[in-house]
This record gives structure tokens, sequence and C-alpha cells, in this order.
């Protein structure tokens, strides 16, 4: 019987380094990496095995291939089941990383189990979890870069994220109590710091000496601030699931250029909501052997973020940078909800720059080696 490893994350441990590796880098006869043909699986775990998928405005967003949605999950299904079958074949190890598996309803955890258990494969569940500050701060950098309109910690969609004990019981439920194992993400614990080679140590795969790649960190400061004030004031999105406006992927890209400061949230922003969370550390401790307090206590430093005015404060380089990005001129005030609108519409206009040459080559040499791993490997 072929094993089959689910890497199901969760979201903000690690899961694009894995999925990169994998994906790109890593290549064992005894393993078949597969995902449906970019090296992040969610979403074709979700097309193929949720139960109202062709309704996501998310494959809009996150820019769906031409055509009607049936077209797009017959062809998603057609690669997915070229990669799975060609594990059967070899009865090579199948692997697949999707992190929306952390927090999806149980029919579709289901409906994805079945479809391994019929074709043999013996199916176990692996994910990480975080110290709650780490984690929650990391998060909500990446929803505010991303989507977020308002200023608020969680929404009551990134709140799942957390529901520790709810997430891992629906996983249990329906794969196995044996079957589910989870582990801390600490990179100073991991070989090498690498959170890749830990996972790869816990399924026998040997990385190559020298290999690595790093855990994305997320975006400094002052890019926090500047992709905010966009979705603030210029796209001001409510809904999570709302469309994304044409080249905001490329206005991100080159918003998390910018160097700077990594951002902190201040501790009277997250104290209340982490004591809360911490009600459920007894609980990790005694199922899976670790603890998710953070090894230091917070102190606030100057630049913490407490409420939305401390992002509406910008450093003289940040609003420099921006005024050579966007073309027009430095804007000179440098705090308050009039500033931070003036940031948004040249933030806005970064939407429509001319991508340098060598941004352009390396836009198509990425889509060219997706398109032969997908051929050569069954991605």
């Amino acid at each position: 019987m072929p094993d089959c490893t689910l890497h199901i994350g969760g979201p903000k441990t690690g899961s694009t380094a894995i999925q990169d590796a994998f994906f790109f880098h890593l290549r064992d006869p005894r393993f078949q990496y597969v995902s449906g043909g970019e090296p992040n699986g969610s979403l074709a775990f979700e097309a193929l095995f949720h139960e109202f998928p062709g309704s996501q405005q998310i494959f809009r967003r996150f820019g769906s291939p031409r055509g009607t949605f049936a077209a797009y999950r017959t062809a998603l299904e057609r690669q997915w089941n070229r990669g799975v079958d060609r594990a059967v074949a070899n009865g090579t190890h199948l692997v697949i990383s999707a992190e929306h598996l952390w927090t999806s309803p149980e029919p579709a955890l289901r409906r994805l189990r079945d479809s391994l258990s019929s074709r043999g494969f013996d199916i176990r569940v692996q994910g990480y979890l975080r110290p709650w500050k780490s984690w929650v701060t990391s998060l909500w950098v990446h929803k505010t870069v991303h989507d977020r309109g308002r200023f608020e910690l969680l929404s009551p969609r990134d709140q799942r994220v957390f529901q520790v004990m709810e997430n891992v019981e629906r996983l249990r439920e329906v794969f196995g109590r044996d079957r589910v194992q989870l582990s801390l993400f600490d990179p100073a614990r991991f070989p090498e710091g690498c959170v890749v080679r830990h996972f790869a140590s816990l399924i026998g795969l040997k990385v190559p000496p020298g290999f690595r790649l790093r855990a994305n960190d997320g975006s400094s400061r002052p890019a926090v601030q500047l992709a905010y004030c966009y979705n603030r004031f210029e796209n001001p999105v409510q809904e999570e699931d709302a469309d994304y406006p044409p080249n905001k992927f490329r206005m991100l890209g080159l918003v998390r250029q910018l160097q700077g400061p990594r951002l902190r949230l201040h501790p009277e922003l997250i104290e209340r909501w982490c004591a809360q969370q911490r009600k459920l550390d007894p609980w990790i401790e005694r199922e899976f052997g670790f603890s998710l307090q953070d090894p230091t206590a917070a102190s606030p430093i100057e630049g913490d973020i407490r409420c939305e005015a401390d992002l509406f404060e910008f450093d003289p380089e940040t609003l420099e940078w921006l005024a050579r990005a966007s073309g027009q001129p430095v804007i000179r005030q440098q705090s308050g909800e009039e500033a931070a609108r003036q940031v948004a519409r040249q933030v806005s206009l970064l939407r429509f720059r001319r991508l340098p040459p060598r941004e352009i080559r390396d836009g198509v040499l990425l889509r060219l080696r997706k398109a032969w791993v997908r051929a050569r490997w069954g991605c």
C-alpha cells in the first residue's frame, strides 16, 4: 500500500517554502508531488473537492484560466489524476501540500480521503503550529497587505485558523486520530534552520547538502503601510472573496520590494487575544508535546502598531521611494489621514507602471518552468 502525506499548513508556517521545494527542486524517485500544476495545491483541492467551488470568487481573483470554470476544472482534474496515477503505477510516496486543508469543511476532506483511499493510499496528515504572537502577527500582515481595508486584528474567517482544537478534531474524524501529527514551527530547532529539511525528515526524504529555501518572512513595515493605505482608500475590500482590481498583484510585488524594519503589533493589541488562545496550550501540549507560548515576553518598542493612526505615520525614506516608483512628487505631509490618502493614490499608480525587461523575462521564465514541471514530473 503506497504512502500519502498531506501537508496541511497551517497558514504562515513555512508552507510556501515546502511547496516551492517539492514543486521545483526536490526530485527523488521514491516520492511524487501532486498539486494540480502550481506549487500550492490549495486551489486544486478546493476546485476538485469542495461542494460549490465554481461559485467561489477566489478562482477569479487568482487568475483562473480563460473559459468556463467547468473547463478549468476538467483540465485541473486531468493534471491531478496524472500525478496520482503516476504515484500508483510506480508505488511511490505521494505528497500533497495545501494549507487550505487546515480549515476546510469535513465533506471536502472526506471527498479527498475517499479519492485517495480508493486508489490504495495509506494517508497521513502532517502540519505545523506556531507560537501565538508571531503567528497572529504574520497572518495579520498577510491579510492587511492583500485584502484588508479596515483596521482589525482578526476577521471571523481569520479566527478559524486559530481554532486549533476544532481543526484537529475535524481532521482526526476524517483521517483517524493516530494519522494526524502536528509539529512546532520553530526554525531555530530545524536542521540548518530550514522548514523544508524538517518536513522532508518527517517523511524520509533526503535533501541534498547545501539546499535551503527560506520561509517567507512577510513584508516590511513600510510595505505594509503602503498596501494598507491602498486597500483603505483606493480599493476598500470589505469582503475577502471580492475580486482584485486589474494589476493588483503587480502593485503588491513592487510594494513588497520596499525594505525596512519588520512590523510588530503592539502588545496591547494582541495580548488579550493571546491570553484567550493560551487556554489551548495544555491541550496542545498533552496531544502533541509542545506549547505555543512565545519564548520571550514582548515589551512595547517605538514603532509598534497599536491603531490605524500608527499606520499613517510615514518615514521620509518611504515617501521618497514611493515618489520614485510612481513618478510623482514627494508627499510632504508625513502623518495623518490626508497623507495616507495621498499615499494611496500614488500606490494605485503602481498598478500601471511599466515592468522593466528583467521582471518581464523572469515572469515568462517562471511560466515556462511551471509548464515544464507539469509535463515532466506530473505535478
